[in-house]
């Protein structure tokens, strides 16, 4: 990654958004290695997003907002955190990419004791999961899970709809 950072720098070449796709590389081996390192991550993550941002991708300022939710989860900065899963949420072009988002906004709505706003996300994160997956064909829903939903598995979905719909008042916060 970081020799193609060095070649996509070049005047004569200039891929900017190959740049962002190196940080992007770069900053997900530094946060989830072995010994995570937050602040390089944080660096190239910011940078892949200020990349995206110019290039006017919706889907490279998505996953980077969620990323960087994720360095600020692991260094306790749920402020910021919940942030940035909201702008990942609002910028997010595809279904999973909010489903994702949400899924973040609910571990911080937790972590910050604000359960009802947990509660609520958890609501639209089910509304989402049963979008998605009633746009299955049947064949689909028998398939494997990986290729049926791209990112998602299936049997996960699904047992996570059954938590959301055994209990009255979701208890999203408390999973």
């Amino acid at each position: 990654f970081e020799t193609s950072i060095e070649l996509k720098e070049r005047p004569e070449i200039a891929d900017e958004a190959g740049l962002a796709i190196s940080h992007g590389g770069l900053g997900r081996l530094a946060l989830f290695a072995t010994k995570p390192d937050h602040v390089a991550a944080r660096k190239h993550f910011a940078e892949n997003l200020r990349l995206s941002e110019k290039l006017g991708s919706a889907t490279g300022q998505t996953k980077m907002h969620s990323l960087l939710a994720a360095v600020d989860v692991a260094e306790k900065q749920l402020v910021n955190a919940k942030q940035h899963y909201r702008a990942a949420f609002r910028l997010a072009p595809e279904q999973v990419d909010k489903i994702f988002s949400l899924s973040g906004l609910i571990v911080v709505h937790s972590l910050l004791g604000q359960s009802e706003e947990a509660d609520r996300n958890g609501v639209l994160l089910r509304e989402l999961i049963e979008s998605r997956l009633a746009k299955l064909s049947d064949a689909d829903r028998n398939a494997n899970p990986v290729t049926a939903i791209p990112g998602i598995s299936q049997a996960n979905l699904t047992q996570a709809l059954e938590r959301s719909k055994a209990s009255a008042a979701a208890d999203w916060h408390r999973w």
